[in-house]
Protein backbone atom coordinates (compact mmCIF):
# COMPACT_ATOMS: atom_id res chain seq x y z
CA UNK A 1 0.00 0.00 0.00
CA UNK A 2 1.34 3.40 -0.91
CA UNK A 3 2.09 5.86 1.89
CA UNK A 4 -0.59 8.29 0.63
CA UNK A 5 -3.28 5.60 0.69
CA UNK A 6 -2.20 4.49 4.16
CA UNK A 7 -2.39 8.05 5.54
CA UNK A 8 -5.77 8.60 3.91
CA UNK A 9 -7.09 5.40 5.54
CA UNK A 10 -5.77 6.50 8.95
CA UNK A 11 -7.38 9.94 8.59
CA UNK A 12 -10.70 8.27 7.73
CA UNK A 13 -10.47 6.17 10.91
CA UNK A 14 -9.65 9.22 13.05
CA UNK A 15 -12.49 11.21 11.51
CA UNK A 16 -15.04 8.46 12.17
CA UNK A 17 -13.89 8.06 15.80
CA UNK A 18 -14.23 11.79 16.48
CA UNK A 19 -17.90 11.90 15.44
CA UNK A 20 -20.25 11.23 18.33
CA UNK A 21 -23.66 9.62 18.20
CA UNK A 22 -25.17 11.93 20.81
CA UNK A 23 -25.00 15.25 19.02
CA UNK A 24 -25.33 14.55 15.34
CA UNK A 25 -28.52 16.04 13.88
CA UNK A 26 -30.79 13.10 13.17
CA UNK A 27 -33.80 13.02 10.90
CA UNK A 28 -37.24 11.97 12.08
CA UNK A 29 -37.80 8.22 12.40
CA UNK A 30 -41.42 8.27 13.62
CA UNK A 31 -43.94 5.73 12.48
CA UNK A 32 -46.66 8.16 11.46
CA UNK A 33 -49.61 5.75 11.46
CA UNK A 34 -50.77 6.80 7.99
CA UNK A 35 -51.10 10.55 8.45
CA UNK A 36 -47.53 11.26 7.28
CA UNK A 37 -46.79 13.84 9.99
CA UNK A 38 -44.33 13.56 12.87
CA UNK A 39 -46.07 14.08 16.21
CA UNK A 40 -43.11 16.14 17.37
CA UNK A 41 -42.82 18.65 14.50
CA UNK A 42 -39.83 16.73 13.04
CA UNK A 43 -37.85 17.47 16.22
CA UNK A 44 -38.36 14.04 17.75
CA UNK A 45 -34.66 13.19 17.82
CA UNK A 46 -33.38 16.55 19.08
CA UNK A 47 -31.68 16.61 22.48
CA UNK A 48 -30.53 19.27 24.98
CA UNK A 49 -33.81 21.15 24.71
CA UNK A 50 -36.54 22.97 26.60
CA UNK A 51 -40.00 21.97 25.42
CA UNK A 52 -43.63 22.76 26.09
CA UNK A 53 -46.59 20.41 26.02
CA UNK A 54 -50.05 21.92 25.64
CA UNK A 55 -53.23 20.07 26.53
CA UNK A 56 -55.76 20.40 23.69
CA UNK A 57 -58.71 19.95 26.07
CA UNK A 58 -57.84 22.59 28.67
CA UNK A 59 -55.25 24.78 26.95
CA UNK A 60 -52.88 24.34 29.92
CA UNK A 61 -49.13 24.20 29.29
CA UNK A 62 -46.38 22.15 30.91
CA UNK A 63 -42.76 23.19 30.35
CA UNK A 64 -39.89 20.73 30.67
CA UNK A 65 -36.33 20.09 29.64
CA UNK A 66 -34.40 17.08 28.45
CA UNK A 67 -30.84 16.10 27.77
CA UNK A 68 -32.00 12.99 25.90
CA UNK A 69 -33.92 12.75 22.63
CA UNK A 70 -37.23 14.65 22.73
CA UNK A 71 -39.28 11.62 21.67
CA UNK A 72 -37.71 9.48 24.43
CA UNK A 73 -38.58 12.12 27.04
CA UNK A 74 -42.16 12.34 25.81
CA UNK A 75 -42.44 8.54 26.00
CA UNK A 76 -41.39 8.80 29.66
CA UNK A 77 -44.21 11.32 30.23
CA UNK A 78 -46.69 8.97 28.54
CA UNK A 79 -45.52 6.11 30.75
CA UNK A 80 -45.89 8.26 33.89
CA UNK A 81 -49.49 9.07 32.93
CA UNK A 82 -50.23 5.38 32.32
CA UNK A 83 -48.77 4.40 35.71
CA UNK A 84 -50.77 7.14 37.43
CA UNK A 85 -54.06 6.12 35.78
CA UNK A 86 -53.65 2.34 36.02
CA UNK A 87 -51.76 1.93 39.31
CA UNK A 88 -52.19 5.24 41.11
CA UNK A 89 -48.43 5.80 41.40
CA UNK A 90 -47.24 9.18 42.63
CA UNK A 91 -46.15 11.71 40.07
CA UNK A 92 -45.53 15.41 39.57
CA UNK A 93 -47.98 18.06 38.32
CA UNK A 94 -47.72 17.45 34.55
CA UNK A 95 -48.64 13.74 34.53
CA UNK A 96 -51.34 14.43 37.14
CA UNK A 97 -52.99 16.97 34.84
CA UNK A 98 -52.84 14.74 31.77
CA UNK A 99 -54.08 11.73 33.77
CA UNK A 100 -57.28 13.64 34.58
CA UNK A 101 -58.03 13.70 30.85
CA UNK A 102 -58.23 9.87 30.77
CA UNK A 103 -60.79 8.97 33.41
CA UNK A 104 -62.90 7.06 30.88
CA UNK A 105 -60.44 5.93 28.17
CA UNK A 106 -57.17 4.09 27.78
CA UNK A 107 -54.16 6.40 28.29
CA UNK A 108 -52.09 4.73 25.58
CA UNK A 109 -49.26 6.80 24.07
CA UNK A 110 -51.26 7.10 20.83
CA UNK A 111 -54.31 8.46 22.71
CA UNK A 112 -52.10 10.83 24.72
CA UNK A 113 -50.35 12.16 21.60
CA UNK A 114 -53.74 12.95 20.10
CA UNK A 115 -54.65 15.17 23.05
CA UNK A 116 -51.50 17.29 23.16
CA UNK A 117 -49.38 19.55 21.04
CA UNK A 118 -45.70 19.66 21.84
CA UNK A 119 -42.83 21.77 20.61
CA UNK A 120 -39.23 22.60 21.40
CA UNK A 121 -38.95 26.21 22.52
CA UNK A 122 -35.16 26.28 23.02
CA UNK A 123 -32.39 24.11 21.61
CA UNK A 124 -28.96 24.34 23.24
CA UNK A 125 -25.48 23.78 21.89
CA UNK A 126 -24.70 20.35 23.37
CA UNK A 127 -21.02 20.90 24.11
CA UNK A 128 -21.42 24.26 25.87
CA UNK A 129 -24.58 23.22 27.75
CA UNK A 130 -23.12 19.95 29.03
CA UNK A 131 -20.25 21.89 30.56
CA UNK A 132 -22.79 23.56 32.87
CA UNK A 133 -24.56 20.35 33.99
CA UNK A 134 -24.64 19.61 37.73
CA UNK A 135 -23.81 23.21 38.59
CA UNK A 136 -25.94 26.04 39.95
CA UNK A 137 -25.55 27.70 36.52
CA UNK A 138 -26.93 24.82 34.44
CA UNK A 139 -27.97 26.41 31.14
CA UNK A 140 -30.70 23.83 30.47
CA UNK A 141 -32.30 24.35 33.90
CA UNK A 142 -32.00 28.13 33.59
CA UNK A 143 -33.79 28.19 30.22
CA UNK A 144 -36.57 26.01 31.63
CA UNK A 145 -36.99 28.29 34.65
CA UNK A 146 -37.15 31.35 32.41
CA UNK A 147 -39.83 29.70 30.24
CA UNK A 148 -41.89 28.79 33.33
CA UNK A 149 -41.57 32.31 34.74
CA UNK A 150 -42.62 33.86 31.43
CA UNK A 151 -45.69 31.61 31.34
CA UNK A 152 -46.55 32.40 34.97
CA UNK A 153 -46.44 36.14 34.37
CA UNK A 154 -48.48 36.06 31.17
CA UNK A 155 -51.14 33.37 31.84
CA UNK A 156 -50.67 31.70 35.21
CA UNK A 157 -54.06 29.97 35.04
CA UNK A 158 -52.76 27.95 32.05
CA UNK A 159 -49.53 26.85 33.76
CA UNK A 160 -49.31 23.24 34.92
CA UNK A 161 -45.79 23.38 36.40
CA UNK A 162 -45.57 23.82 40.16
CA UNK A 163 -43.45 26.50 41.84
CA UNK A 164 -40.94 23.86 42.95
CA UNK A 165 -39.83 23.52 39.31
CA UNK A 166 -38.51 27.08 39.42
CA UNK A 167 -36.44 26.56 42.58
CA UNK A 168 -35.25 22.97 42.08
CA UNK A 169 -31.68 21.70 41.92
CA UNK A 170 -30.08 20.65 38.62
CA UNK A 171 -30.50 16.92 38.08
CA UNK A 172 -28.59 16.72 34.80
CA UNK A 173 -25.38 14.72 34.67
CA UNK A 174 -22.87 14.71 31.87
CA UNK A 175 -22.52 11.32 30.21
CA UNK A 176 -19.53 10.00 28.39
CA UNK A 177 -19.84 10.44 24.67
CA UNK A 178 -20.57 7.30 22.71
CA UNK A 179 -18.29 7.13 19.72
CA UNK A 180 -19.14 5.61 16.41
CA UNK A 181 -17.84 2.08 16.43
CA UNK A 182 -14.98 1.53 14.04
CA UNK A 183 -14.64 -2.02 12.85
CA UNK A 184 -11.04 -2.87 12.08
CA UNK A 185 -10.18 -6.01 10.18
CA UNK A 186 -8.17 -8.65 12.00
CA UNK A 187 -5.03 -9.65 10.16
CA UNK A 188 -3.66 -13.16 10.12
CA UNK A 189 -0.22 -11.96 11.12
CA UNK A 190 -1.36 -10.84 14.59
CA UNK A 191 1.08 -11.23 17.47
CA UNK A 192 -1.78 -12.49 19.67
CA UNK A 193 -1.97 -15.82 17.84
CA UNK A 194 -0.65 -18.66 20.00
CA UNK A 195 -0.95 -21.41 17.39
Amino acid sequence: MALGQHLKAQLHILHSVQRTCHFEPLSCNCRTRGNGACGYNNMCRNSIAVYKVKCKNTGKVCTGNTQQKFKARMQQHFNEVQKLVKRGEKSDACPKHFATQFHDTNPSPVNQRGRITCSIIWQGNPISVIKTFATKNCALCAKKRIAILKQSTSNQQFLINSNSKVHGVCRHRPHFHRHVKQITPITNGSSNDNS
